[in-house]
């Protein structure tokens, strides 16, 4: 998660972590740290999530990876070809077509 959309959302601390982080471009980073149990709600599940804040460019296009782990918790079965993901959590099946994704920033 970039650290702009960290601050934006207001999240808890930063833990720091001994993590480095190997980018596409073959640099590495170091993130600024790891902020635990953040709600995420995709469609209608909603579960907690871990992630990894780095300090970034800010930029009108904030993305937010979800890691492996997290897609192994729900399940996701990603069909690139249909532009398409499914995910199971606790009985509730939900599928998401890339063209819907977005993000609402909270309100304040």
């Amino acid at each position: 998660m970039p650290s702009s959309l960290y601050e934006k959302l207001g999240l808890s601390r930063i833990k720091p972590t001994g993590l480095s982080l190997q980018m596409a471009d073959k640099s590495v980073r170091t993130p600024l740290g790891v902020v635990e149990d953040v709600e995420l709600k995709i469609d209608k599940i909603r579960l907690l999530a871990d992630f990894v804040v780095l300090d970034t460019e800010n930029s009108q296009n904030v993305h937010v990876i979800l890691g492996r782990p997290l897609l192994a918790v729900v399940g996701a079965i990603i069909d690139v070809k249909r532009g398409k993901m499914t995910m199971q959590v606790e009985g509730q099946l939900v599928e998401i077509k890339a063209s819907k994704i977005s993000y609402d920033p909270p309100q304040t």
